[in-house]
């Protein structure tokens, strides 16, 4: 707690006050004094309350007699306006303040724009340009070094700048993928953002005719044109469907075809013990997102990290809802919330209805398999004849496999083949194939399935023209085999 005021206060106001709520009371006490004019002038004064968020949690959040220093802000807040002191309350979130509210003017300090950004670049560029310590070559190119930096703090801004002309010994347009690498460390530790270039494109995802038809003209409604004739592209994906149908990897896809960068955020990182503090870093991450202009935020497993429920931990979720909704009505960023689910059917109905894009991923059909394994085993040196790749294809649609078991089977045979000095060939993949049945074959599992597209139908746009969702046998003439789901 600091105080400034008068010379005689050190005199007249305790010193060394621990307790808050007696602080403030010291402060109105000094600041009121015998309610003269005189007085009030002679008393003008500055309390300084730091870290005030901490002071108004309840006492089983770990609050500092938090009832008792909410009492004493009311008595500040009827007693201190005719008195010419104030007080300044400080802290990353400050939640209601009870009767005080309506005499507090809430000042919040948003994180720098591009234009803040590029100046600061350009100042750092002039001096080091004066004292001649290292080579400056900007040519123009400072709005992308302030692009890079964008989302940060300003005081951070700086501080990347710097350690990345301190490593590079020089100040220049290609520096942007260094300060970008720089600012994903930063935001990882402060705000829990993990930022990275997105690694896949529409070529990597087999299947999903109808989703990537739909991914493919998104740069278009990116494009200033569009905001020009009033038309906005979506502002979130909601990606629902059973675990490993390739829901993750179709927001990555999202955020390449956009050119646009990848921030991963984990709710539950966000979520703090302390009473209104998981608000306040849900709240940072939205505007870090925001400060960094256009992106993709994923929100992977959203059920998750959004699932309402009593017992401890409910009130802190009902916040991070509250934040999140309210956040997704009010967007007019350029930022593209895109969250996936396996369980869609458990969503909360006003969180569904926030995402402008719904689509419901299900299992592959036979092309869609085809696909899926030609691409993995392209990734690991494994030929197939088109033949043979339809007849693995049939096997894999058959047993009722996703993207991520058929994936995880390629690098199986890979690995043993490679154990075994040899080529891994189609009588690998046939074996190990014909004799592993998917997750969606287990009873239990099959019935929630065809409950989850009962309750997404009419709701969710369906990502393929054709799925793996029916069930039958598949029989293949010659070689005796019958696999019956």
């Amino acid at each position: 707690i600091c105080t400034k005021c008068s010379s005689t206060m050190e005199a007249e106001f305790p010193q060394g006050t621990e307790d808050p709520s007696f602080a403030i009371e010291d402060f109105v006490a000094y600041a009121v004094g015998d309610g003269k004019w005189k007085t009030y002038l002679e008393r003008a004064s500055i309390l300084v309350l730091c870290d005030a968020h901490r002071f108004l949690m309840p006492a089983e959040s770990g609050g500092e007699n938090s009832t008792r220093t909410m009492r004493a802000l009311r008595d500040l807040a009827y007693m201190l306006p005719p008195t010419k002191s104030v007080a300044v309350l400080m802290g990353p979130y400050l939640g209601s303040l009870g009767d005080a509210e309506r005499h507090v003017h809430r000042v919040p300090f948003p994180r720098p724009t591009l234009e803040e950004l590029t100046t600061m670049v350009k100042d750092v560029g002039k001096r080091l340009e004066a004292k001649g310590k290292v080579p400056v070559d900007l040519n123009g190119h400072t709005e992308d070094l302030g692009a890079a930096l964008a989302g940060l703090a300003m005081d951070e801004a700086v501080r990347v700048l710097k350690l990345a002309i301190v490593d590079q010994k020089e100040l220049n347009a290609s520096m942007a993928p260094i300060l970008m690498a720089e600012k994903a460390m930063v935001m990882e530790q402060a705000a829990g953002i993990k930022v990275r270039t997105p690694r896949f494109t529409l070529d990597d995802v087999g299947g999903l005719d109808l989703l990537k038809s739909n991914i493919e003209r998104l740069p278009k409604f990116l494009k200033q044109s569009a905001k020009d004739a009033g038309v906005r592209g979506p502002r979130g994906y909601l990606l629902g469907g059973p675990p490993g149908t390739g829901k993750s990897l179709v927001a990555e896809v999202i955020a390449s075809a956009a050119n646009v960068p990848l921030l991963e955020w984990s709710m539950g990182a966000s979520k703090s013990k302390w009473y209104g503090e998981t608000e306040g870093q849900v709240a940072e991450v939205l505007e870090s997102a925001e400060a960094v202009g256009r992106c993709v935020l994923l929100v992977d497993e959203g059920e998750k990290q959004t699932s309402s429920g009593g017992g401890e931990g409910h009130e802190v979720t009902e916040g991070v809802m509250g934040t999140l909704l309210s956040w997704m009505q009010d967007n007019e960023s350029d930022v593209i919330l895109v969250m996936t689910v396996n369980h869609p059917e458990k969503l909360r109905t006003e969180l569904v209805s926030r995402f402008d894009s719904k689509w419901f991923v299900d299992y592959p059909d036979v092309d869609a398999c085809a696909a899926i394994i030609e691409i993995h085993t392209s990734r690991r040196g494994v030929t197939l004849e088109a033949d043979e790749l339809n007849c693995v294809a049939g096997l894999a649609e058959a047993n009722k496999l996703c993207g991520r078991e058929i994936e995880h089977l390629v690098e199986e045979v890979k690995r043993e083949a490679f154990y075994d000095d040899r080529e891994a060939n189609m009588a690998d993949l046939t074996a190990i194939i014909s004799a592993t049945r998917g997750l969606a074959t287990q009873p239990k599992r099959k019935a929630a399935i065809e409950e989850m597209r009962a309750e997404c139908a009419g709701q969710f746009k369906p990502a393929a023209s054709k799925s793996g969702a029916t069930t039958g046998p598949l029989k293949m003439e010659g070689d005796g085999l019958e696999i019956d789901l």
